[in-house]
């Protein structure tokens, strides 16, 4: 069985964890330029065509070690944004063959979130097929 996602739309949507939805808001809004909606006990971003749910927790445990890579289109001009809000997190990780350029910054209950050009695929983004 042949297994194939048509890749030019989102099929997925990472799930991070919070322990004060207002305050992920504020940063996923105010910050990252996320527009959001309450769902429940979480809440559902998006920003072009990244999403993101950030469902609240008192589990500290679920909130630890945890990180999304999105890929993006504008890579550079989305570092310089991120960068004039003084996000002291925010870093440019060193590209090789093997990866594409990319930068992580975390969010108020410490979750990793990764940046990469999208423009650079990586070989393991490839299809060997």
């Amino acid at each position: 069985m042949k297994f194939d996602l048509n890749e030019s739309e989102p099929h997925t949507t990472p799930v991070l964890f919070s322990s004060d939805l207002k305050r992920a808001a504020a940063f996923y809004e105010g910050i990252l330029g996320f527009r959001s909606r309450e769902d429940r006990n979480s809440l559902v971003l998006s920003r072009n065509n990244l999403r993101l749910r950030v469902i609240e927790t008192d589990d500290p445990g679920l909130m630890s070690n945890t990180g999304v890579m999105f890929h993006v289109d504008n890579f550079q001009n989305l570092y310089e944004e991120l960068s004039r809000h003084s996000q002291p997190q925010t870093a440019i990780l060193t590209a090789d063959a093997e990866f594409p350029p990319q930068f992580s910054l975390y969010d108020p209950d410490g979750n990793t979130l990764y940046f990469a050009d999208k423009s650079s695929v990586a070989p393991y983004h490839t299809n060997p097929n």
